[in-house]
């Protein structure tokens, strides 16, 4: 909570706004708060009473509903926007993206548009990446089809990168660029590959830190919304991975990115680059 309260009364770089995310805000539900955090909370009323206007502050609690009794709830209460963002149903990815597709001008069957969610899945940012891939693809025709589908879309690009990851903390080359080029010819952007390799770096220095508080399995699938196997993978990850390893490698990523971003490396071969170092160290 202190470095993001930090990064959020910092000014932005390069850009006129930024986000600042904390992923799991517990204090805001009915938990108790953990030991030695009641400084960090005020900090954070304090700011409440006079943020940064240049910062998006994104609080992300994993419960069923805020602790109404408790001040900090009541305070944003008065001024926060709060949404209840559960797990969408399959029937409403369906008509959202049926909506979407029609609003292009095209027409999409049920058999296609099922094979479409069920290689895309229903996570929100990689659905809205595949669903602009897929619309970009189809401009000028008047159906998408199942073999549309199948050229345009990768199977769940955030389970290949979750590859990706593991065969980039063991260090397997081959598995890397194997990974690699499969996601390239899905033509998935190296940036958004760079951007999600980053926040499974960090996801495993804030499981590291749940892990030094004695944190179980089951209060890990709580907090990241990770079901047993997923949770089990990333305390298994946790543990094997040298922090030091991963600050370095984060930094190395911020750096690529402003790099690419000012024009100075091409973003294909920077993030292939970056990955063929990692795993050669």
């Amino acid at each position: 909570l202190d470095d993001v309260l930090d990064s959020a009364m910092t000014i932005p770089f390069l850009t006129d706004n930024k986000a600042v995310v904390l992923t799991s805000a517990t204090f805001l539900s009915g938990e108790k708060a953990k030991e030695g955090e009641e400084l960090a909370l005020k900090r954070l009323d304090d700011y409440l009473s006079n943020p940064n206007p240049t910062t998006l502050l994104i609080l992300i609690v994993m419960s069923e509903k805020l602790d109404s009794r408790k001040a900090l709830v009541k305070k944003l209460t008065d001024f926060a926007v709060i949404e209840n963002l559960g797990k969408a149903e399959k029937g409403d990815l369906f008509a959202e993206v049926r909506s979407k597709i029609q609003a292009a001008g095209l027409h999409m069957d049920a058999n296609a548009l099922q094979l479409f969610l069920t290689r895309v899945g229903d996570d929100p940012l990689t659905l809205k990446h595949e669903l602009d891939k897929l619309l970009l693809y189809a401009m000028g025709m008047s159906k998408i089809d199942i073999e549309t589908v199948k050229s345009v879309t990768i199977r769940n690009p955030e389970e290949n990168i979750f590859l990706l990851v593991n065969a980039i903390l063991e260090g397997n080359r081959q598995s890397v660029l194997r990974i690699y080029q499969d996601l390239r010819s899905a033509s998935v952007d190296p940036i958004w590959m760079m951007g999600v390799i980053m926040n499974k770096f960090q996801e495993i220095l804030e499981v590291q830190a749940y892990l030094r508080q004695k944190t179980s399995q089951e209060e890990l699938m709580k907090i990241f919304g990770a079901s047993k196997g997923r949770a089990y993978y990333m305390m298994k990850n946790a543990r094997e991975t040298d922090p030091n390893a991963l600050f370095d490698s984060i930094s190395r990523l911020e750096k690529l990115d402003f790099d690419i971003k000012s024009g100075r490396v091409d973003k294909a071969l920077g993030v292939e680059m970056f990955l063929f170092r990692v795993v050669s160290e």
